[in-house]
């Protein structure tokens, strides 16, 4: 039965879109876990305190630039609305401007960031919108053939440079400042002929840039209250113990997040798969998948957390071994984390955006909490410990929602 059922998923567009999307993300890792093993010879902790912290405040700034935009590019092919990438590039032009001038009355150091680093966040994060825009788009088109040939592309280019900047520079500002000219040149490269395609009478409006913030402001908070679930607790562990801890907790986090290629690839094949078996009135499709692919991915996580936790005692330098255990912890809280993506699709579906941000709300306030409490006394264990009960809030809140107030499975 179970071999039957995979073969079905195997054999939908979902399993081909998702196969290439897992490929691709997989590649993407394993460049990325090269590269770390490589940093982690010429960095120090603290340089790596300061790298995670420039990409958790990129995380922010972009979620703030797109202010829901991905709401809007769902309208695009949803509901046939052509003005909408008018919309969401003009949004973008005017939270760009606005973060800009704010960066220049930036005058002190915090948390590592200091004026230079933040200028180079913004800008990063202003390419990194367009880059997002992109690839949502493609996830939306069913082109996932050329969404793994953009995100690869970036991959590559950023590793390049990192090792070759790195080498150079020999502190953490030629990793940082290898992410912006990789998102750079692939944007005018690949990027450029996209978004003109879809821009062809762009305009500057003040009822686009009105339609931007009223459309997604409650994606836009849903996306600020998720950096809180995911990256406040690089911020708070470098504020309540040192930017140090900070750089060895990013580096058990990373070998975590294999779990989140994993969980990444299945969600952008995801909500295409969902609106597919609505329209053949197939629910129970949904449903089978979720039960199969929570198998699979605990499986996974499992598998995940003990390589891993061997890697980092093995092979990565000494200085970061306490980051072992910090791999196992995360490993499952994306397991939980990936099962609430599932139940997300569904909440985008039927646009259920105000519950959508609770869950998230109610997850954030969570992981929060408990960092506070659990830092002080676990460490940098605790702030791990804190992402898996958060993870599991957010998964325990939508799985009770979408099976009971929104009725679907039930028989």
């Amino acid at each position: 039965m179970i071999k039957k059922q995979i073969e079905l998923i195997k054999h939908s567009s979902f399993g081909k879109d998702a196969i290439i999307y897992m490929i691709a993300t997989i590649f993407s890792a394993g460049l990325s876990f090269i590269l770390l093993t490589v940093l982690t010879k010429f960095l120090s902790p603290r340089d790596f305190g300061i790298i995670e912290n420039f990409v958790a405040l990129t995380a922010l700034l972009t979620s703030l630039i797109l202010w829901g935009g991905n709401t809007v590019v769902i309208n695009y092919y949803s509901q046939d609305k052509k003005n909408q990438f008018n919309v969401v590039v003009n949004g973008i032009i005017v939270q760009s401007v606005l973060f800009l001038i704010v960066s220049f009355f930036y005058t002190f150091i915090f948390f590592g960031i200091n004026r230079i680093i933040l200028i180079i966040a913004i800008v990063f994060s202003i390419l990194n919108s367009l880059f997002t825009l992109i690839t949502t788009s493609l996830q939306l088109e069913k082109k996932a053939i050329k969404y793994a040939i953009i995100v690869l592309s970036f991959s590559v280019l950023n590793t390049i440079l990192s090792i070759l900047l790195v080498l150079n520079t020999k502190d953490y500002f030629g990793r940082i400042i290898s992410f912006i000219i990789a998102v750079f040149v692939v944007l005018l490269v690949i990027g450029y002929p996209f978004i003109r395609s879809k821009l062809k009478d762009f305009s500057f409006k003040i009822a686009f840039i009105k339609e931007y913030y009223t459309i997604g402001y409650l994606l836009a908070a849903g996306q600020v209250i998720s950096w809180c679930l995911e990256k406040i607790d690089r911020f708070m562990i470098t504020g309540m113990l040192s930017i140090e801890d900070a750089g060895i907790y990013s580096v058990g986090y990373l070998f975590g997040t294999i779990v989140l290629v994993l969980q990444s690839a299945i969600s952008r094949a995801w909500l295409p798969y969902i609106i597919d078996k609505v329209k053949e009135n197939n629910k129970k499709a949904i449903s089978r998948a979720i039960k199969y692919l929570t198998l699979f991915m605990f499986i996974f996580s499992v598998i995940v957390s003990l390589v891993s936790y061997l890697y980092i005692i093995f092979i990565i330098d000494k200085k970061f071994h306490s980051a072992a255990y910090i791999s196992i912890i995360v490993c499952f809280g994306y397991f939980f984390d990936g099962i609430w993506k599932l139940y997300n699709g569904i909440l985008v579906y039927e646009n259920m955006f105000k519950f959508y941000t609770i869950a998230v709300f109610f997850a954030g306030f969570i992981n929060i909490l408990l960092n506070y409490i659990t830092i002080p006394i676990w460490g940098i264990n605790g702030a791990a410990l804190a992402t898996v009960f958060s993870f599991f809030g957010g998964y325990f809140v939508s799985i009770i929602y979408v099976r009971h107030n929104l009725a679907w499975f039930k028989k």
